[in-house]
């Protein structure tokens, strides 16, 4: 991609309006949802020392991997302060069609795999009496049938993670018919998750909606603080339910160790378990959960470095590449290599540094994090100047794999996931290119439509 410094020019902004605007917040030192991310991850990495899970023999060479990765991560958002991506063809008509399109897609293919992925995932309307008892039921169905329609959401992967932010971010574009078809596709994944026990789906959601929110508010120039207080409200009120769902689920999930406070695989003793009250074991799990991807960073350190081939980050590839080619590069991963100390490399959390330290060794994972950081504000700075569809996808992906980094690559390890944001980033480096931001601040309003059917 090359780059290149352009004037000033009228870009589309929303489903049907055309707008000219250089926004102040694009040219901003750092972006705020980043410094969010990064002050979460400073929060984890001192729970890990000083919370309340007591880990034995604690390394202290983690805490400056951590810092060291953290600080790549936001020079290269630092260093993308001033670009955004161009689209080659540039025309704005073409370009706004081709959004509306994408929006109608990943409406249309939400709603049509809803049911089949329910089938495929838990076989029925079976409620269990517990949370824990439900992730047990869907997992086992899971395990014994291997649904086709999980291949199938690969092609579409896109459209699917796509529906979400997109249906927030183009909300006050769209037509009263689909904000109403996009809030009713929206309960039903969130069902979904419930049905299958998995609490990562409704964080997932949370997620994206507090980056869709930040990005919005950053955009506007005359604040609605009465709306933006409220709103704030109602994600205090989301993540309150979706924390006492977790604690729910890890106090009727047989075998968690939150129950006891004693996690031997862990080398770990909490300091409340679920004699102590919910609302304290929920904090022990709570942080646990944020924590046990260090402690096993922190087993990685007395290990030796063995290449993965540049799979290794990913547990859905390094599995295709020993179906086809019949090797165990999967065997070979940091994760994998420590299973004799008793953990689990598909249970338990390493964060997203450790798969990327079995590729890239512990000093080459700071320049993935640059460029992470790199890409992040690059794809930030790109909703802000022409609302690109295909920007802000990208956008909600790096803040699901940003907000799992004390835990998991988490947009590598399904098919799913991986699959949509390989085939984005291709598309993105053959029709877009890197553009210098023009300064200023205006925005002068060119053309509009008031919404899509």
């Amino acid at each position: 991609m090359k780059t290149s410094s352009i004037p000033a020019s009228p870009m589309p902004v929303g489903l049907g309006k055309n707008i000219r605007t250089i926004h102040r917040g694009a040219r901003r030192i750092a972006s705020p949802l980043l410094l969010l991310i990064i002050l979460m991850q400073l929060t984890t990495i001192a729970l890990y020392y000083f919370g309340p899970i007591d880990y034995k023999n604690i390394k202290y060479e983690v805490a400056g991997w951590i810092l060291y990765y953290l600080f790549m991560l936001l020079l290269g958002s630092f260093f993308a302060r001033n670009f955004y991506l161009k689209n080659k063809s540039d025309l704005p008509g073409e370009f706004i069609a081709r959004r509306r399109k994408f929006v109608l897609h990943s409406f249309l293919f939400s709603m049509l795999f809803i049911l089949p992925t329910f089938y495929g995932r838990v076989g029925g309307f079976h409620l269990a009496g517990s949370l824990g008892e439900q992730y047990a039921m869907a997992a086992a169905y899971s395990a014994a049938n291997q649904s086709i329609v999980e291949y199938v959401r690969m092609f579409f992967s896109v459209y699917l993670f796509g529906f979400f932010p997109t249906y927030l971010y183009f909300y006050d574009k769209l037509s009263p018919k689909l904000k109403k078809i996009g809030l009713v596709v929206s309960v039903l994944n969130l069902l979904l998750a419930v049905f299958t026990g998995v609490n990562k789906y409704l964080f997932d959601y949370a997620l994206i909606g507090i980056a869709i929110f930040m990005l919005k508010y950053a955009i506007k120039r005359k604040k609605n603080y009465a709306k933006i207080f409220f709103s704030a409200c109602i994600l205090g009120v989301v993540f309150s339910v979706l924390l006492y769902f977790f604690a729910l689920g890890q106090a009727s999930r047989e075998g968690s160790p939150s129950i006891k406070g004693i996690d031997p695989k862990m080398d770990s003793v909490a300091a409340y378990n679920l004699d102590d009250g919910l609302f304290l074991m929920g904090y022990s799990a709570l942080t646990s959960y944020l924590t046990q991807g260090y402690r096993i960073f922190d087993m990685s350190l007395d290990e030796k470095f063995v290449w993965t081939y540049g799979i290794g980050n990913s547990t859905f590839l390094s599995r295709q590449a020993d179906k086809v080619l019949g090797t165990n590069i999967g065997d070979l991963t940091y994760p994998a290599r420590l299973e004799y100390r008793g953990t689990d490399r598909y249970i338990n959390w390493s964060t997203f540094y450790l798969w990327w330290v079995s590729d890239l060794g512990y000093l080459g994972v700071g320049i993935l994090t640059f460029l992470a950081g790199f890409l992040f504000r690059i794809s930030e700075n790109t909703v802000f100047k022409t609302s690109d569809h295909e920007a802000l996808i990208i956008y909600a992906y790096l803040t699901i794999g940003f907000f799992y980094l004390s835990a998991n690559n988490q947009l590598f390890q399904s098919g799913e996931t991986a699959v949509g944001f390989f085939y984005l980033m291709i598309k993105i480096m053959l029709t877009k290119k890197i553009s210098i931001l023009p300064s200023g601040r205006r925005a002068e309003q060119i053309h509009a439509k008031p919404c899509i059917a």
